[in-house]
């Protein structure tokens, strides 16, 4: 009996998770002896920068929002946000989705307008973390070809997002080959183009950009402040750098959390430096990781619980007239 594409998805990443705990176990002498010179401050403080951080994010969706004129409360939008962090640990953080259906089924939004929400808000941090990379890649580690491809692939995105209409021809086109077939599911997305265009304006554009490069100045500042307490020097333009490019590739990552892409691409740029030590970086990458991606799901375990709970009840019956 063949595989299912579930088992295999499982078996992959049960591997994976091997692999790095073999590596753990290899360098336990070297992590132990780090994290025995860490403070006990550390960790505390790390979660507290990456708690202003979610706080700006917070606040860009709820601006977001209220581009889109979401007809929802603002703690409800800020809940249903925070409730959307526990979905990052899924593959290609596709759980996000859950924010979209929740909004249906707690305040009705349809999903032509809470698509373009989700779309808008992956758009920001990916922009933001490209010129991260870009600027840190060049000044903190005078790579300056891969400097200038994320400089270039972050303006081809935001020129292809302020102008959909080469979307809505791919679109229609793509309607065409099919037949013509599922008509409103061609509406739908010809619609979400729509919506990201109209939210997206220069104004607001400029606005919630500003959000997102603060909220991962937050991580970037907290890097640099990390790794002298591990034994390793970690500049700040090469921190940007590592934060932009490390986040990109876990992205890439289809894997839950963009797990080995982010942690490997961080610990290979941050052990290239001088004065780092391999296992310094392994537990500057662990820390980090413990205090944005897990931090962020235990946050917003509460708030998906609560809010699944009150979406899947039935829903009342209308009252007759």
């Amino acid at each position: 009996m063949p595989w299912s594409r579930a088992g295999q998805w499982l078996l992959g990443l049960l591997s994976v998770y091997a692999i790095m705990a073999l590596a753990l176990w290899l360098a336990r002498a070297d992590l132990r002896l780090v994290a025995g010179t860490a403070p006990a401050w550390l960790i505390p403080a790390f979660m507290a920068m990456a708690s202003v951080g979610f706080a700006l994010r917070v606040v860009r969706w709820m601006l977001l929002a209220r581009t889109a004129d979401l007809n929802a409360p603002h703690m409800g939008l800020a809940a249903v946000y925070l409730g959307g962090f526990l979905m990052n640990i899924t593959p290609a953080r596709i759980g996000e989705l859950w924010r979209s259906w929740i909004l249906w089924r707690r305040w009705g939004v349809r999903y032509r307008r809470s698509l373009p929400l989700l779309i808008c808000d992956r758009f920001l941090d990916l922009f933001a973390l490209l010129l991260f990379g870009a600027l840190g890649l060049a000044l903190g580690f005078g790579f300056h070809w891969p400097a200038a491809f994320c400089l270039l692939a972050a303006t081809t995105l935001a020129a292809l997002m302020a102008m959909p209409g080469w979307a809505r021809r791919a679109i229609k086109l793509a309607w065409a080959a099919v037949g013509r077939r599922r008509p409103r599911l061609f509406a739908l997305m010809l619609s979400v183009c729509r919506n990201v265009a109209r939210m997206l304006r220069p104004v607001v554009f400029l606005k919630l950009l500003s959000l997102s490069l603060i909220a991962w100045s937050m991580e970037a500042v907290a890097l640099h402040a990390l790794m002298p307490t591990l034994g390793g020097e970690l500049p700040l333009r090469a921190a940007t750098a590592a934060l932009g490019v490390a986040n990109v590739a876990g992205a890439m990552t289809p894997l839950p959390g963009g797990i080995v892409g982010q942690e490997l691409t961080m610990a290979v740029l941050v052990s290239g430096l001088p004065g780092n030590s391999t296992a310094s970086s392994m537990a500057m990458v662990g820390i980090m990781r413990f205090c944005t991606l897990w931090y962020a799901a235990l946050l917003g375990l509460p708030f998906f619980l609560y809010l699944s709970r009150r979406c899947m009840r039935p829903r009342p019956a209308p009252p007759r007239v």
